[in-house]
């Protein structure tokens, strides 16, 4: 090994882009992504998302570092699934896509029911 072998790995990011969210995971994205609709916050949600993508894996060691207490107030499962999507690379990326395919699910909604009162 030469003098600076340990320094190959040190700036190496694992890449979590291939693997599939589990089926669990993807039921905790499906809620949070129906309260942001619900509350109609779609807009501003995905905003926040582009605006603090640099910062998501930082935000997932806060909340590994805070689980203890946070796990008073919100389910611990769901505490610790949230800090492992926000530690994957495509975490904003898939969150946004399950926000816009929630508005475009709505803009249906809203569009079928507009034609059902016109007729």
């Amino acid at each position: 090994m030469t003098k600076l072998g340990w320094l190959k790995h040190a700036f190496a990011v694992d890449t979590t882009d291939g693997e599939p969210i589990s089926p669990e995971m993807s039921a905790l994205l499906d809620r949070v992504a129906d309260e942001v609709k619900r509350r109609r916050l779609d807009l501003p949600a995905q905003m926040f998302l582009e605006m603090s993508r640099p910062l998501n894996r930082i935000s997932a060691q806060v909340l590994h570092f805070f689980h203890p207490i946070a796990s008073c107030l919100f389910s611990g499962r769901d505490l610790q699934l949230w800090a492992e999507f926000l530690e994957r690379r495509d975490a904003i990326d898939e969150l946004i896509a399950r926000l816009d395919k929630n508005s475009a699910d709505l803009a249906d909604e809203v569009r079928s029911s507009s034609s059902e009162h016109e007729v």
